[in-house]
């Protein structure tokens, strides 16, 4: 009763006060004091069924809960899991705290979720990005390209999507700087964000802009502008490769094709061939890009230069 009372803190009163919610309508638990253990403990009489953890909280959505907290865990400086173990606390009502609810072990040791290479944000950013985006208000922010050719740039963005493609936050927005013919919405991945400004200029969210329409074609995080034409890609994926297709859905328009070998032929839809790239080279020889001519030729281009790399004699490429 005194790890108790400390856990929760409040008193013995309002303890045993917890007790007696606890053993009436919808709970209907029985709550015992063991001698032996020397502790209160809850008999449930029906083991196979769920009780109530809080109003309407069954086992089924603690589970659920736990596996959405450890999904947005595991990217570093987004502030979504812990608002989500929050509430969860605050949907348990504080009746019982402790993971162990009615089983011999936590939650999170029977369910676990793991992302290898999730996305890192800078938690001040990623705070930044959500207050405008749900106030509607400007977002002042730096912007680092890929490459290191091309300037920082300081932007006044209009934060009309926060979106979680291929592991990684980003973030679709537009350009006050761009004209509209110039094709202001963009999509920017927040890693490459820093130095954030909430500004007191609103704007009116754009009535006809819907964001599954600017990222259902991207391969990954870049999408080109709207009025593009997409790019049809065909693959032939060896029978050892054919799994790692076939297992996941990497792509909306994604289309498989058996053929009598074991091997694929894999199409995708995409506005830019620019992240599948990497996609495909990470095959190795289970892959040959079918179509655009284009694509081959980049992909043949950088096989040789890998294979130049491994032919030189020095540690470091010069």
């Amino acid at each position: 009763m005194k790890k108790l009372t400390a856990l929760v803190g409040v008193d013995r009163r309002t303890i045993h006060r917890y007790f007696g919610k606890l053993e009436k309508e919808p709970h209907k638990l029985t709550i015992q004091y063991c001698e032996h253990k020397r502790g209160h403990h809850i008999y449930n009489p029906k083991r196979e069924s769920y009780f109530k953890i809080g109003e309407g909280l069954l086992h089924r959505h603690m589970v659920a809960l736990e596996v959405a907290r450890q999904a947005l865990a595991v990217f570093d400086g987004a502030n979504f899991a812990d608002f989500i173990h929050q509430s969860i606390e605050k949907l348990r009502g504080g009746l019982a705290r402790t993971e162990a609810i009615g089983m011999g072990v936590p939650i999170s040791k029977l369910v676990s979720f793991r992302t290898p290479g999730a996305g890192v944000v800078n938690a001040a950013v990623f705070e930044a990005i959500t207050e405008t985006l749900f106030d509607n208000r400007v977002l002042e922010i730096a912007y680092k390209p890929r490459s290191k050719t091309m300037k920082t740039e300081r932007l006044k963005l209009e934060p009309l999507h926060l979106a979680c493609v291929g592991d990684r936050w980003v973030l679709v927005a537009r350009d006050r700087a761009r004209k509209q013919d110039d094709h202001p919405i963009r999509t920017y991945v927040i890693a490459r964000l820093y130095d954030p400004i909430k500004t007191s200029m609103s704007f009116t969210y754009p009535e006809d802009f819907e964001p599954e329409h600017h990222l259902e074609s991207a391969f990954g995080v870049r999408s080109s502008p709207g009025d593009s034409k997409s790019i049809m890609v065909k693959l032939w994926i060896s029978e050892r490769g054919a799994h790692h297709v076939l297992e996941r859905k990497w792509h909306p328009t994604q289309k498989v094709q058996n053929l009598p070998t074991g091997a694929i032929e894999a199409a995708f839809l995409v506005s830019d061939t620019g992240e599948i790239t990497r996609w495909i080279l990470s095959f190795g020889s289970d892959c040959k890009v079918l179509a655009p001519a284009k694509l081959r030729e980049e992909i043949a281009a950088e096989a040789q230069n890998v294979l130049d790399l491994y032919r030189t004699k020095s540690a470091y490429p010069t």
